[in-house]
């Protein structure tokens, strides 16, 4: 949905400098309309008058999307020297507008760029200290398994041959109709 600028910004003279009545849905589907509108925009000069009052309680609608574009005006006429006070902010979106605020003065952290040869290098030593705690984990296993068949081997009176019938029918016998339900 594409607009004329001053649908999306109205602005009015008074005694304190320019009102500026952010107008309509602020919401990413009009985003690249009001960015475009935003950019296209003339500030007045910073000697000519006291200052502008962002004045919010027209809006319609505001998402994320549309506080940020409203957090860049604010920081563009302050860049260009205009004092900028905010007017009133509705209370269904004065959250909304804070927290975009506190998020919007942190700068974004640089990604760390990294030598793509050191990265392959990194992921090479991360899959072989994987394969090496696998591997140890199996030969654990292993030798469990050994000593447990050993120790029975010379003690053959210690296997409980009752135990063994009941979980081979547990779980070999009465586990047959559902593997043959999912093969």
């Amino acid at each position: 949905m594409t607009a004329a600028p001053f649908l999306w910004l109205q602005r009015t003279p008074s005694e304190h400098g320019e009102i500026w009545l952010p107008r309509g849905e602020w919401r990413i589907s009009n985003a690249v309309a009001i960015d475009r509108a935003l950019q296209a925009l003339a500030l007045p000069a910073a000697t000519a008058q006291p200052g502008v009052i962002l004045d919010l309680s027209q809006l319609e609608g505001l998402d994320t999307a549309g506080a940020m574009l409203l957090w860049q005006l604010y920081d563009r006429a302050t860049e260009a020297g205009i004092r900028v006070d905010l007017g009133a902010v509705p209370e269904a979106f004065a959250s909304l507008f804070t927290a975009v605020g506190v998020v919007h003065d942190k700068p974004m952290p640089r990604p760390v760029r990294m030598n793509p040869f050191y990265a392959r290098l990194i992921l090479l030593g991360k899959a072989t200290v994987s394969v090496v705690q696998d591997s140890l984990c199996f030969l654990s296993f292993l030798g469990l398994i050994t000593l447990t068949l050993w120790r029975n081997t010379i003690q053959p009176w210690r296997l409980r041959f009752t135990s063994i019938i009941f979980h081979v029918e547990e779980i070999g016998l009465k586990a047959l109709p559902i593997v043959g339900l999912l093969s």
